[in-house]
């Protein structure tokens, strides 16, 4: 049995940034970490065909694999200052040893049929060991366009160095062509702005909480551009990372949707844990009573005089009564303390006319419905089921959560966004199955009427997907407020309006993310094309990485060479760890290069 294995798969992230592409191919290497060397070719392939006379694209023994390799001077070892950019299964992708490679290849060139309906392009590239001259890692062909590629390490540097003259990288572009043209250049490279590039497949174990990146394209030949073609700022940021300056909204949100998830699947609420750490219930309501007689407003609209048109982001807005009785409510023991607290409140407002409490129109919570009732002496003090008292808690919750979120988009962004997150608040908020039933009664001795509020039965169960459609705006109001933390951070205020506009394209104008969403993953991206944007981003020291792209035709032949710089090691370590080691500062940043050939026949 073979221990070879071809699979048909994305393109392996450390071929991605090299070849500028993330198609589906056909990858070879070894399933197992001993690498036996196998003399048979896999007999069940994903291209197979009847053979025909096909050129012998790797070349027998492929010679030109062989040429010395003149640009390794210098190769050092260090442990990397970023994360790996390779997950779990690209780390088992072991090597297969460059005989077997070429094997394989001319196998797959031999038996490739032309005139049959293949339902991807024959790609196919084999993992190699890079125990040979020229340290090839990968070996590749497409017989279709007959297409020959491989990827060759080439060396480590010191970052202080000048690594590879451009000069030299077009005398070794002229080699691989055998023939001098015109040589197309363009050049792509990535910069950080704000830490350094969380990798998809290991954002759980990231230390940083977000990241903000700069890709730029130019043609000229050089390292550091005097301008370039395109640029585009990449913010990442991983929503729940205890380093977020969110955390704690997250947290409150978190909370909310396993409120809603408790209402969706219970009946008997009594006993159903509200708090982890609860307190006392006496220095609840304690603390309930301190607040009325405080005569705190309600919500309070602050005058045109007391709004601040600097646009600093701001999270920090000052406590009403509702954020305070949430903070209360919310270290309750269980749904039926939180019924006590409630039917307290209640008596309260009812029992002391002389509060004085304000809402503004857009707030239709039950909870400020009744209070303003009962204050008017229009209400009389509601019974609420356990259920009842969980659901006006979720929506005291949201409405705060609103309110922090408009309050920091508000503080940083320079349109009447505002207004929009309000408009779309209240269409939740209007609510047919949820209303609240309202019927008189007269008591004796009384001569004004008494209206005495309920709610409909079952109306919490009614209201579940509207109270979902709530907590999946909130989660989007607070991701825009996530990526409105990293765009301060990257200190460009010439590209500010343009950045906050494409966050609320992507997260308030669209229904681009749900809580269950981001519960299940917390790495989110957003990208912004910059304009005017300053070519002193683009420096040696942050570096990202830097892949040059070189390309020649001659008749009907064509030639690419690819020089990639990274500051990571491109290849996990299954595949190649064998670095030459010499002396070198724990300081010194490395550059770890591989080169790309690609003959196109």
């Amino acid at each position: 049995m073979s221990f070879n294995v071809m699979v048909d798969m994305k393109m392996p992230s450390y071929l991605q940034e090299i070849f500028r592409s993330d198609e589906t191919v056909h990858m070879v290497f070894n399933e197992e970490k001993p690498m036996i060397k196998c003399e048979e070719i896999i007999e069940s392939e994903t291209i197979e065909s009847p053979k025909c006379d096909e050129i012998d694209l790797t070349g027998n023994p492929l010679e030109l694999d062989l040429k010395d390799n003149d640009l390794c001077d210098i190769s050092v070892s260090m442990v990397s200052k970023m994360e790996p950019n390779w997950s779990p299964e690209e780390n088992r992708h072991y090597p297969i040893d460059l005989n077997s490679a070429r094997k394989c290849l001319n196998t797959v060139n031999m038996n490739y049929d032309c005139n049959e309906d293949h339902k991807l392009e024959p790609v196919v590239y084999c993992i190699c060991d890079g125990k040979n001259q020229q340290k090839i890692l990968v070996l590749g062909t497409n017989p279709k366009t007959f297409t020959r590629t491989r990827v060759l390490f080439t060396g480590c540097f010191l970052q202080t160095e000048n690594i590879i003259s451009i000069n030299h990288m077009i005398e070794k572009h002229y080699l691989n062509c055998d023939y001098k043209t015109k040589v197309n250049t363009n050049i792509k490279a990535l910069y950080s702005v704000v830490g350094w590039k969380i990798a998809e497949h290991n954002w759980q174990k990231s230390k940083n909480s977000c990241s903000a990146l700069i890709e730029g394209t130019w043609n000229e030949k050089m390292y550091e551009p005097l301008g370039v073609n395109s640029a585009s700022l990449i913010m990442q940021v991983i929503v729940g990372h205890e380093k977020s300056p969110l955390n704690v909204n997250w947290e409150q949100l978190k909370l909310l949707n396993h409120f809603k998830c408790i209402l969706e699947e219970n009946n008997d609420l009594e006993e159903e844990m509200v708090s982890c750490d609860p307190s006392d219930l006496m220095d609840i309501l304690s603390s309930i009573t301190e607040m009325t007689m405080e005569m705190q407003q309600f919500r309070k609209k602050s005058s045109n005089k007391d709004k601040k048109e600097n646009h600093e982001l701001s999270l920090v807005r000052e406590k009403d009564f509702l954020d305070k009785l949430w903070d209360n409510l919310v270290v309750c023991k269980d749904v039926g303390t939180l019924k006590i607290c409630f039917k307290n409140i209640f008596e309260e407002f009812a029992n002391n006319t002389f509060i004085k409490l304000k809402v503004l129109k857009d707030n239709d919570t039950s909870i400020a419905t009744i209070l303003l009732g009962l204050l008017e002496g229009k209400l009389a003090v509601p019974n609420i089921s356990c259920a009842e008292a969980l659901q006006m808690l979720v929506e005291l919750g949201s409405e705060k959560l609103k309110n922090d979120y408009l309050h920091l988009i508000s503080s940083a962004q320079h349109s009447n966004v505002s207004k929009e997150i309000a408009k779309k608040w209240m269409e939740f908020n209007d609510r047919q199955d949820s209303k609240m039933r309202m019927t008189t009664a007269n008591p004796k001795g009384m001569v004004s009427r008494i209206t005495k509020m309920t709610l409909h039965k079952d109306t919490y169960h009614k209201n579940i997907p509207n109270l979902t459609k709530k907590l999946n705006y909130l989660s989007n109001l607070h991701l825009i407020a996530e990526f409105l933390y990293v765009a301060k951070a990257c200190n460009l205020p010439d590209q500010t309006s343009d950045i906050i506009k494409s966050v609320h394209e992507k997260y308030l104008h669209t229904k681009s993310s749900t809580l269950e969403s981001l519960l299940d993953c917390g790495l989110r991206e957003c990208r912004v094309n910059l304009h005017r944007i300053s070519s002193s981003l683009f420096v040696k020291d942050k570096i990202i990485y830097w892949n040059m792209r070189l390309e020649s035709e001659f008749g009907n032949s064509k030639t690419v060479t690819i020089f990639h710089h990274t500051r990571n090691p491109v290849f996990p370590t299954a595949i190649f760890d064998d670095y030459d080691i010499v002396t070198a500062s724990k300081d010194d940043d490395l550059v770890y290069v591989v080169e790309a050939i690609i003959d196109i026949n």
